[in-house]
């Protein structure tokens, strides 16, 4: 006798990253879904960007993929259906601008430059450092 679980339809994959509906800012609640057999975010749909409907989870049926693609974006089941398409895409890029690292003249990979830090004058914790014995090696 298998359970029916209420909340199946509106239950997508939980993914810490992607743990805040971008049109609300709140939290998604986290659930254990019986028929994920996974952590899921309850009453949330996922969609792709630029798709006018939601994914229904498992995409691929029992024997398919089960996952969320890097590209999916999970929102609240209300902010989705009681949003226009045109808000959702304006608060994605609001999340996108507010929450990515932005590259500095010189930096890679997306992060900012490290700032230069000024060594420490400090004659007593220079004395102290100096004072300290060496480590040994540990293996």
């Amino acid at each position: 006798d298998i359970e029916y679980d209420p909340f199946a339809h509106w239950a997508v994959p939980y993914d810490v990253r992607r743990s805040v509906c971008p049109i609300s800012g709140e939290a998604l609640e986290k659930t254990w879904s019986t028929t994920l057999n996974d952590w899921a975010c309850k009453d949330a749909v996922v969609m792709e960007i630029g798709a006018d409907k939601p994914i229904r989870f498992p995409p691929g049926g029992p024997i398919g993929p089960h996952g969320l693609s890097e590209t999916a974006v999970i929102f609240k089941k209300s902010c989705f259906f009681n949003t226009l398409p045109e808000k959702r895409l304006r608060a994605l890029e609001e999340c996108r601008s507010t929450h990515c690292l932005l590259k500095s003249k010189g930096a890679t990979g997306g992060a900012p430059e490290p700032k230069k830090v000024p060594k420490s004058v400090d004659s007593e914790l220079q004395a102290l450092a100096a004072s300290r014995r060496p480590t040994a090696k540990f293996f």
